[in-house]
């Protein structure tokens, strides 16, 4: 049997506290977000040293194993719409692993984000496995056609 055949407690309480909120549905759709916003802090700080053991038992100090390890992290921590906190910028960023010279077989890990202007910027550096902060994933850039779009619809509701 699979957690959407019988709801756990825990998926019991949320259905509960959800179908329990007052108020008109733009009242609603904030704690909603509220909600969210609190799931992944908590989310965040429990899984920091989960992941953080992970990437230490998986690395073995070569460049390719660490380039396997970014990318391994990277997509266990998008599916659980969290990244890793960059500690210079407080920036949502993603890990990657590059040589520090052409003679750097070990490589060094990183943390890397995009600027406001979109630039990629990298701004931390080990050459060990780094103890991750982590922290809700930023959304996706909208475009400016979507933005646009979505905010015609938000006239009349205002």
């Amino acid at each position: 049997m699979t957690d959407t055949d019988e709801p756990t407690r825990w998926r019991q309480a949320v259905a509960e506290h959800m179908a329990s909120v007052p108020g008109p549905p733009e009242e609603q759709l904030a704690e909603f977000k509220k909600m969210r916003q609190a799931f992944h802090a908590e989310l965040a700080k429990a899984a920091s040293p989960v992941m953080a053991s992970l990437i230490a038992s998986k690395d073995d100090e070569t460049l390719s194993t660490r380039r396997s390890i970014c990318s391994w992290a990277n997509g266990e921590l998008r599916s659980l719409g969290l990244a890793a906190r960059c500690p210079k910028s407080n920036q949502a960023s993603i890990l990657v692993a590059d040589p520090r010279d052409r003679e750097d077989e070990r490589g060094r890990f990183r943390l890397e984000h995009q600027t406001e202007k979109g630039r990629s910027t990298k701004t931390f550096s080990s050459v060990h496995a780094p103890a991750l902060e982590l922290m809700e994933d930023t959304p996706r850039r909208e475009s400016f056609a979507g933005k646009m779009l979505r905010d015609s619809l938000q006239g009349p509701m205002r």
